[in-house]
């Protein structure tokens, strides 16, 4: 049984809007390549901080 998967979110280079996000991104502590772990073994706190984190990456990776 696998222990988990990683989820790579990437802020692509040919976003018109690449240097704002990169700015927001990196504004809030994140690069505009980040992988995130997900484990089953990850208590609910844990996997709803993880969760979050993604929402928030993705957000900014899709604003226009």
């Amino acid at each position: 049984m696998r222990e988990g998967y990683s989820i790579l979110l990437e802020l692509s280079d040919a976003d018109p809007f690449f240097d704002k996000k990169k700015r927001l991104l990196n504004d809030m502590g994140f690069d505009v390549k980040e992988i995130v772990h997900i484990k089953s073994s990850l208590d609910r706190d844990s996997l709803s901080t993880t969760l979050n984190q993604m929402l928030q990456i993705a957000r900014i990776i899709h604003l226009d």
